[in-house]
């Protein structure tokens, strides 16, 4: 789905929170895309990215780990799955 569809459809449904996996090497674009659609758009949502968190950043031919730049765009970037859970609980429990 295209930042855009995202950002449509987290406006449409009022969700809170978006839980994401992204195709190998592409994590940090699409993550920064995204981000910068959903301040545009005035979302508040928790934007959960999981997946092989990875992009080609240096020009190389091999893709690196992108979770602390994601991190760093506000990205939760938890792969452990009881630990998304708590975070959406919290999410929904706080607004």
């Amino acid at each position: 789905m295209t930042p855009e569809g995202v950002v449509e459809t987290l406006i449409e449904t009022e969700a809170r929170a978006v839980a994401l996996s992204t195709y190998n090497g592409i994590a940090l674009s699409y993550a920064r895309e995204l981000t910068e659609k959903m301040n545009e758009a005035g979302t508040e949502a928790v934007l959960i990215l999981g997946g092989l968190l990875n992009e080609n950043t240096e020009g190389g031919s091999l893709a690196v780990d992108v979770t602390e730049e994601l991190k760093s765009l506000g990205v939760n970037c938890d792969n452990d799955m009881d630990k998304i859970v708590s975070t959406v609980k919290e999410i929904y429990a706080e607004r």
